[in-house]
């Protein structure tokens, strides 16, 4: 509701449908009320960072046996840096603009258990992941070129997800 897509109506309605069936709230919402993927995701992650944990890179360790769970491209692409295992839970640390693709690839993707942390400082999540990914100069340079592009209305990631978000 708080983005406009769905009414005050239709919220009663998918909540009616959800204590019936035991169904996730977007999923109905995408049943019901043809709301689009990327704004249940958008949602999801806007109400996941009112409630998950910030962390200061600079004052973390970044466990180097964890780095192999995301791929240089992926955590380039998506800005995920596994930063360490905690109780068998994957942490990985992403910026605030690229929750809602993080998110969804996690979901998608990953067959670990994840809990995710924003960075304070995207330039500082930058930073790590230059350290921690070798062949960050190819995917940097990909950046790079993904601002003017998108800057120019174009794509370069050849993702067409990453550019629902």
């Amino acid at each position: 509701m708080e983005y406009g897509e769905i009414t005050l109506a239709q919220l009663d309605q998918i909540l009616a449908e959800q204590r019936q069936r035991y169904r996730p709230f977007g999923t109905i919402a995408a049943d019901l009320c043809h709301v689009h993927e990327t704004a249940i995701w958008r949602a999801w992650a806007h109400q996941y960072a009112q409630c998950c944990p910030r962390v200061r890179l600079s004052n973390e360790v970044v466990d180097e046996s964890v780095l192999h769970y995301i791929h240089p491209q992926q955590a380039w692409e998506y800005r995920m840096l596994p930063l360490r295992e905690h109780d068998g839970d994957l942490i990985v640390v992403t910026s605030q603009r690229r929750l809602p693709l993080s998110l969804h690839y996690i979901d998608r993707f990953m067959n670990h258990s994840v809990v995710v942390w924003l960075a304070d400082s995207p330039s500082e999540l930058e930073k790590h992941l230059k350290q921690h990914y070798p062949d960050c100069n190819k995917m940097n340079y990909l950046h790079e070129a993904e601002h003017t592009a998108t800057a120019a209305g174009a794509s370069t990631t050849g993702n067409p997800e990453a550019e629902l978000f």
